[in-house]
This record gives C-alpha cells, structure tokens and sequence, in this order.
C-alpha cells in the first residue's frame, strides 16, 4: 500500500511538467522525503549542477563570513543527499571568489585594535597558506569536469588541516588569536567542505566528518568564547556619583552625549551628580551620559551604547553570521 502510494506520487510529480531527463534516478531504497529532496535540489540549480542556493548564500555581495556562511549552511545537504561533489560548486572554482583577498579584506577592519606581530604573521604566513590551499581546491574544482583528481584532494586535504591549526589561531602562542576568530570559521569551512568531498567518493566515512565538525565546532566555540570576553574587557561602563538631590537637568534628554577625555575632567565639571562613562579603549570612542543631561535615561542610554560598541567590534572579530556557523557545525 505505500510503495503504491509513493508511486502514485512520482507518477503525478512527473505529469506536473518534471522532464525526464532532470530527474533523480527512481531507487526502492529511497524514501519519498529523500526523493523529493533531490528533486527540490535539481529544480534550484543550474542544469549542469554546480551551484547549491542554500538559505545562507548570498552571491551578490561575497564576504568572508557570507562565503563561510554558505558553505556551513551546505555541508549536511550534501552529507546526507546524493546531490552530486560539494566542491564542483561555483564559489570553489575560478569563477567563485578569491578566498585570499576576502580574508585580507577582514584583516584590515580589525588590524588597528590587533597586536602588530599577530597581523604580519597573517599577512605573510597564514595567507600564504591559505593561498596554496586556494589554488590546490580550484585544481581539483577544474578536474571534476572528466575524473576527480584524488590525489591532489588529499594534498589539499592535509593543507586544510594544518591551516586549522595554524599557530595563528592558537592563543596559547599568542593572546590576541582569539580576534581571528571568523578567520578560524572560514578555514573551518572549507576543512569540512574537503572532508565532505572526500565522503563523497568514499575516501572517508560520514561518522569521521561529523565527529571532525564537532572538533571544530568546539575550537570555534572556545575562541569566539575568548573574543567575547576580550572585547567586554576592552568596551565596558562605569558607574560614578552619588545622589541626584540637587542635581539640575540643563538639557533635553535628545542631547549628544558629551565626548570626554578622562574621568577627572568629568567630576571637576559635574561634581558628584551621577555619570555613567562607557569607556572604548579599542577605538577611543569613550563617552559620558550624565544625569544632568539625560535626566532618568542616563544609564539607559549608556548601556545601549556600550553594546552597540560590543556587536560591532564582536560583527568584525567573529563576523556577523558566527552564531549560525557555529549552529551548522554543531548539527553535523
């Protein structure tokens, strides 16, 4: 009765308008639900099959957090699917982006509040690596067009795994790897990205894949752990003054908030009437909310401002989409 069913539902799938030649060979093994997956797959791509929209890709702005983004939001469709290699998608090959220019691109919004040593290493070690990795990855994209190149896969296999674990991202050797954070995501990505290939023709097994993605998961998650906590320490707020008795409102509270330059400026001008200072000692983007300007909304107002410092400075370490990476390596 149900095999009947299911095939009762292809037969009318395929009277819909599905042409014979674009569908997924009809297996008994399959389940309706896997069937039709790779159908919906076959209907969103290109017909030579080198282009999987997930939710996460956006092709029209490229990023090195939207490129890692896509590719994590990719990997359990083509673990679990029989959609054909991962790495004969468009963002690997020639066409796609150029993974070294995006990481320098990252590098330069966050080198100013970076140790010195830390980015030169990056600049002239880490994206060295990265720029053999980048090479080997759209060889073997270029061999997919006759016989995969197996062996060049498991050379830019090794190269994916020492880039993970790249001195650069260890902070046990240096502090300040905690803020290549989203560096560490995107290398992460295209790790899982190969492993996932090699899946694919049964180089390696699902179970190795998804316990790697774990690793992974826990070593991003440990680092984005130390960036927070970095930059908390870096952009926080402090509360001075005592009570507001006697203190008088001289402005509206849609006022800018005054810039100041030290703490001692700020009593010497408002005396002991509360003040809540949000220091930014990445930036120098310090300012001062005072109960004589802001009335009850001070320490409101300092508060949103101080984590709207946070996000941007966390946006730029870990990269907008770090908590939905993250989410992707865990579902592994």
């Amino acid at each position: 009765m149900k095999k009947n069913l299911m095939l009762a539902l292809l037969m009318a799938l395929m009277t819909c308008g599905f042409a014979m030649a674009s569908q997924p060979p009809y297996r008994e093994d399959l389940t309706l639900k896997e069937y039709l997956t790779q159908i919906d797959y076959l209907e969103t791509s290109y017909d030579d099959q080198t282009r999987f929209k997930g939710d996460a890709c956006d092709f029209d702005d490229w990023d090195m957090d939207t490129v890692t983004d896509c590719i994590t939001d990719s990997l359990e469709d083509y673990l679990l699917g029989e959609i054909g290699s991962f790495l004969k998608e468009l963002i690997f090959g020639s066409d796609g982006p150029s993974y070294v220019n995006l990481t320098q691109e990252s590098l330069d919004k966050i080198q100013a509040i970076m140790n010195q040593e830390l980015v030169n290493m990056v600049k002239y070690d880490m994206i060295a690596d990265l720029a053999s990795l980048e090479t080997g990855i759209k060889q073997y994209h270029a061999s997919l067009n006759s016989t995969p190149d197996t062996i060049l896969l498991a050379l830019i296999d090794t190269e994916a795994r020492n880039l993970v674990n790249h001195q650069v991202f260890n902070t046990s050797y240096h502090p300040d790897a905690k803020m290549l954070t989203g560096h560490l995501a995107f290398a992460t990505s295209l790790r899982l990205a190969i492993l996932v290939e090699k899946e694919h023709l049964g180089l390696t097994t699902e179970a190795f894949v998804r316990s790697e993605g774990q690793n992974l998961a826990d070593k991003l998650s440990a680092l984005g752990s130390a960036a927070d906590s970095h930059i908390n320490s870096r952009v926080y707020l402090q509360h001075t003054g005592g009570s507001t008795i006697g203190c008088q409102i001289y402005k509206n509270a849609d006022a800018e908030p005054e810039t100041v330059a030290g703490i001692l400026d700020v009593q010497e001008k408002w005396g002991n009437c509360p003040r809540a200072l949000v220091y930014d000692l990445f930036g120098g983007r310090t300012k001062v909310y005072q109960y004589t300007v802001y009335g009850q909304l001070y320490y409101r107002l300092a508060l949103n401002y101080r984590d709207q410092l946070r996000t941007e400075y966390r946006a730029n370490v870990k990269g907008p989409n770090y908590d939905s990476i993250l989410a992707d390596l865990r579902g592994l």
